[in-house]
């Protein structure tokens, strides 16, 4: 095996303002002259290609195959610096952070290994040549000199770990887990158990062979209550431009509100209203939150919920909250780059399948905010257009039916949607037939998750695991990833301050059409008065919306509102009352978002209890980022695995970077109580 070498050269302004971070560059065995392209972080994929863009003004992606060697231009790698001192016992200086440097691995046939960037730290110039094709792991031979200190690693080959919740979060965390193992350590035991309390997650196709209940032909609509199966199905990062976590906002909540209050006092129902203006999209119901119906646990989450709220949104201001909304975008992106990433490693059939689409159209009642929709894509670097309205009902016909007379159109070409269950449940099948991996739906919930120490080392814990139905077991890691019931387990944990999620109430309607088609009923995915509205299967749509504080879970009819659900019933009546094959009257459905305080995702490992990490937080961007957090999971858990203790940056699909702490449930230490 051969290893690349290192130099360090400046570039070019050009690269330099695409890529503020100096790049060294990496060749085998010679210097590259200075007509060299530089290149973006690759990726690989499972057929032995490697993919890699370059940064050049044509940035179209290209690959070659790996048993060519390395050929102009140079693929480059980023790297973690103390991984492959553990891999391959490198000699490490220290520099100032934020340098990160390149290399790859080649056989003869196939790329041996790639480790995606972490760290700060810079590797010598020559680096070694390697007879061997795999170099031990300190995990393995129980080497000190990479362990962090104060935090003993256990061997790979005995660690069980086990993630609460079978929704997005969780199976997107278990499949970059175990890729991100197979990199490191192709050989490696871990064991993987997810578990999921709704039975109804997978359908009976996947448990009798039968045909599923969720399947869109059955025209059933959809009974696992995790917002994986009740979203929006799109991956918008337009989503990710609008925040939750700001002064205005609690501006809104009251006014939109009050205003509720109003119209049911003068309106009655909302079927007795007219489209002459957008319906309030929040709600909030102190007694919900703080009543006779809430539990004493309860109310605590909402009071340490509200108090971060405020004083982020207050605090903060209008430049905290923008670079609040540049970290969401960030996400969004790299998420769109891995879901595309993990398409091209299925099927040809399997973008069918889950209803793949790409372009988004926003509806606006006012010109200005139409503008303003733009200018915002174009700030965030989304492609976008302002169209008119017989463009616009030419590219999505339906827009005629809009109850929005005069509307303006913004059109964003990248955006993406498909359908979230569906995927989920492929991956779901496709991690069951890994070894070490296991989907639970027959145990019942989670019901407690214990501590125990150990009485030979002080310093090791392991969870102990309870279901409902008694089933116990124990693990060396634990994941929390089970949707808004995620503080109740940190919690009980004595970790609560870690999670302050609270749950943001939506509504789905889901409309099954009369539509023989084999193509999505929608040509375009829409939005409009702040509802989303796409179709990813032929006979129907999916309409979603709303932001209500009304306390946690309580699935019974006198606990969920009917104003939202009758808007969206009247809604979809209006524009597809031709096309429905059923009743839409009484069919939306109640979905339940957990939000964090400042709208940014909790990932990553808990201070106070080693081995504990959290997965969760998306609220309503699930689909819309969960695929690029997971993978900072990954990279958080492989390296308390390895004990690599210098932590700074997280690595996202595309390449970027994200601060560790940005992410980091520990960033919600503190109440002044």
């Amino acid at each position: 095996m051969v290893f690349l070498t290192f130099g360090s050269t400046n570039l070019t302004r050009e690269v330099e303002n695409q890529y503020p971070i100096s790049l060294p560059y990496a060749t085998l065995g010679a210097r590259p002259t200075s007509a060299a392209r530089y290149c973006h972080p690759c990726q690989i994929a499972d057929n032995g290609k490697m993919f890699y863009r370059q940064c050049t003004a044509n940035s179209a992606s290209r690959s070659i195959d790996s048993s060519s060697r390395v050929t102009l231009p140079y693929p480059k790698f980023l790297v973690s610096a103390a991984e492959y001192r553990t891999r391959m016992s490198y000699s490490v200086t220290n520099l100032p952070p934020r340098k990160h440097f390149f290399t790859a691995a080649f056989t003869s046939r196939t790329i041996n290994h790639v480790i995606p960037p972490i760290l700060s730290t810079k590797l010598r110039k020559n680096v070694h040549t390697s007879s061997s094709t795999t170099k031990s792991f300190g995990i393995f031979n129980d080497s000190t000199d990479h362990v962090a200190k104060g935090r003993p690693t256990l061997k790979m080959s005995e660690a069980k770990i086990a993630i609460v919740g079978g929704g997005i979060c969780g199976v997107t965390a278990a499949h970059a887990i175990k890729t991100r193992l197979q990199t490191i350590a192709p050989n490696n035991k871990v064991e993987i158990v997810i578990y999921e309390g709704d039975s109804n997650a997978l359908g009976d196709v996947y448990i009798t062979g039968k045909e599923s209940q969720t399947d869109f032909k059955n025209m059933i609509q959809p009974i696992w209550k995790s917002a994986t199966a009740r979203n929006a199905n799109s991956l918008v990062p337009g989503a990710a431009m609008h925040i939750f976590s700001k002064r205005s906002t609690l501006i809104e909540i009251a006014t939109d509100t009050l205003r509720e209050t109003y119209l049911s006092l003068t309106s009655g129902d909302a079927n007795n209203r007219d489209f002459s203006s957008a319906p309030p999209y929040f709600g909030f119901s102190p007694v919900r939150c703080l009543g006779w119906s809430a539990s004493w646990i309860e109310r605590q989450f909402f009071v340490t919920f509200l108090y971060h709220f405020v004083k982020t949104s207050i605090f903060t201001g209008e430049d905290g909250a923008k670079e609040r909304c540049k970290i969401l975008v960030q996400l969004a992106k790299a998420n769109r780059f891995a879901l595309n990433n993990y398409i091209h490693g299925c099927d040809k059939e399997f973008s069918k399948r889950i209803g793949l689409q790409e372009g988004f159209i926003s509806v606006h009642r006012t010109k200005e905010k139409a503008l303003h929709a733009l200018e915002e894509a174009k700030e965030y670097s989304e492609d976008a257009e302002l169209l008119s309205t017989a463009r616009a009902i030419e590219m999505e016909p339906k827009l005629a039916n809009l109850p929005i007379k005069d509307g303006y159109f913004v059109y964003r070409k990248h955006d993406q949607t498909a359908d979230c269950a569906e995927y989920i449940r492929n991956m779901i099948i496709s991690l069951s037939r890994q070894d070490g991996v296991s989907y639970e739906v027959t145990h019942g919930c989670v019901k407690d998750i214990q501590l125990l120490k150990s009485q030979n080392n002080k310093d090791h814990q392991r969870f102990k695991i309870i279901s409902s139905h008694g089933y116990e077991d124990e693990f060396d890691y634990v994941i929390l990833a089970a949707g808004v019931q995620t503080p109740v387990f940190a919690a009980n944990m004595k970790v609560g301050l870690a999670c302050p999620i609270y749950p943001l109430r939506g509504y789905s309607l889901t409309i099954f059409l009369k539509n023989e088609g084999l193509q999505p009923f929608l040509k375009k995915a829409m939005s409009f008065d702040n509802m989303y509205c796409t179709s990813v299967a032929p006979n129907m749509v999916r309409m979603a919306g709303f932001g209500e504080i009304a306390g946690f879970p309580k699935y019974n009819k006198t606990s969920v509102s009917r104003r939202g659900p009758m808007v969206l019933e009247k809604y979809g009546k209006y524009i597809f009352e031709q096309d429905s094959a059923i009743d839409i009257e009484g069919t939306a459905l109640p979905c339940y978002r957990p939000i964090t305080p400042d709208d940014i995702p909790v990932v990553g490992s808990v201070r106070k209890i080693p081995r504990l990490f959290v997965h969760c937080g998306h609220g309503t961007l699930g689909w819309t980022m969960s695929l690029a957090t997971a993978q900072c999971l990954a990279q958080d858990v492989c390296d308390e695995m390895l004990g690599v203790d210098d932590r700074d940056a997280f690595v996202l699909p595309d390449g970027s970077m994200i601060d560790r702490e940005i992410l980091s449930p520990n960033r919600f230490s503190f109440l002044p109580w």
